[in-house]
């Protein structure tokens, strides 16, 4: 039934002027003779007729361009960053009619802004512009075609075979302030060995300090006693993994550890897993087709955190610690996230990155700043789409207090994490 009405060319307001106009002819055209009425009812018949024949005709026109060019079209792309628009190719532009447009959305994947163009070379494309990150292996196109007047509109879907990654956009990371924040020692050196790190510092000698660390030659010049300090301490750990969940609002987690696996600051021998997937990966390229994969699971909204048999593998394999990246919304999927955070032998760290933080270069508006108070009354008048909005991700990791080893908040402005209420209690 729904593809019949799908190609049925009449929409509603063309059947109700058919209808219309053939009241008019009969009753006032033929019974009564009106010569007037008559004359306009006859030429609401030919618009209307002459709009359905036209986007018929057309419609068939475009069947036949879709079938041709597509057997022309690539089967598989190369991957693109979500918010950033794809092209593809369509080898000649869709046909035109006169008082005729011809669209196309995607029906299959689902949140995509699609468009064609005409490049400078006079070459057509199809754009397409991702908000999310996905893994794609079909897509499905809903041809409109429709008069300019809203009479008529013929609709017809097509699949396509094509694959391809949307990969989520990174993050900036700072990988020396990572490095120190999550595999840092203590301040002081470990006192049953040599000191680690280079003396890059100084201060006033304490009682206790040992001798071979004061600088005579500068008590010799100034009568001041300094000792030399070592930088802080860093120790890597061992073995460590990443684990994302996937869930409402999670882009900004995914473009965040994104750029972790890319910077490698997880160490030489690391571990990544993410929802929606089998088993595990080590390589970085593998670990975007992990992310993109991921990205599936939250356009369903089936969510199945699998991260407790993550951690006892890796658990088993040696794994030290393994950093979780979180959405920034709770969910029910929290309640499997602190039932996983149980897994013996494994330090989990948590991280949440607020939803709506981006790459975006910062321009300067060209209009006034809104004031104060619209800012209060903006959300009681307008609805703020979901992917703007900062998400909770305070309230996600108030809801893992005293699981896991730490608990961290993305700051995009300072380019890593802020510890947020110390360390849990594993």
């Amino acid at each position: 039934m729904a593809a019949f009405l799908r190609i049925f060319p009449l929409k509603l307001s063309g059947f109700f002027l058919l209808l219309g106009a053939g009241v008019l002819l009969y009753y006032f055209g033929f019974l009564q003779q009106d010569l007037i009425l008559l004359m306009a009812s006859v030429v609401l018949l030919v618009v209307a007729c002459l709009s359905v024949l036209l986007v018929c005709e057309a419609a068939f026109a475009t069947h036949r361009w879709w079938r041709a060019i597509s057997l022309e079209l690539p089967a598989q792309l190369t991957p693109l960053l979500a918010g950033v628009p794809g092209r593809m190719t369509l080898l000649r532009r869709p046909p035109w009619r006169p008082l005729v447009e011809v669209s196309w959305r995607w029906i299959e994947p689902t949140r995509v802004e699609t468009r064609w163009s005409r490049g400078p070379d006079g070459d057509a494309y199809e754009e397409f512009t991702f908000d999310h990150r996905c893994l794609i292996y079909r897509v499905e196109r809903e041809f409109e075609i429709s008069d300019v007047l809203g009479f008529a509109c013929i609709r017809f879907r097509r699949v396509q075979d094509l694959r391809f990654q949307v990969l989520p956009a990174p993050r900036p990371l700072d990988r020396s302030a990572f490095v120190t924040s999550f595999h840092g020692g203590d301040d002081l050196p470990d006192p049953r060995g040599e000191p680690v790190g280079d003396r890059v510092d100084m201060r006033q000698y304490a009682a206790g300090d040992p001798p071979k660390l004061m600088l005579w030659k500068l008590y010799a010049r100034t009568g001041k006693l300094m000792v030399r300090m070592p930088e802080r301490a860093i120790s890597p750990t061992p073995r460590t993994c990443a684990y994302l969940v996937a869930g409402p609002q999670d882009e900004a987690a995914a473009g965040l550890m994104r750029s972790i696996l890319e910077s490698g600051v997880l160490g030489p021998s690391w571990r990544f897993g993410a929802d929606g997937n089998q088993g595990h990966c080590e390589t970085v390229d593998e670990a975007m087709t992990f992310l993109a994969r991921s990205g599936n699971v939250s356009l369903k909204g089936g969510w199945q955190v699998e991260l407790r048999s993550f951690l006892a593998q890796a658990a088993k394999d040696g794994f030290n610690g393994c950093l979780v990246a979180l959405p920034s919304v709770p969910g029910k999927w929290l309640d499997d996230v602190r039932g996983a955070a149980r897994v013996s032998g494994i330090e989990v760290s948590w991280a949440v990155a607020p939803a709506n933080v981006t790459t975006e270069v910062k321009r300067i508006p060209l209009v006034k700043p809104s004031p104060a108070w619209w800012d209060k009354v903006k959300p009681w008048l307008l609805t703020i789409p979901a992917a703007q909005q900062p998400g909770e991700p305070e309230k996600v990791l108030q809801g893992l207090a005293g699981l896991g080893k730490e608990r961290w908040i993305y700051k995009q402005a300072a380019q890593g994490f802020v510890r947020y209420g110390g360390k849990g209690i594993g």
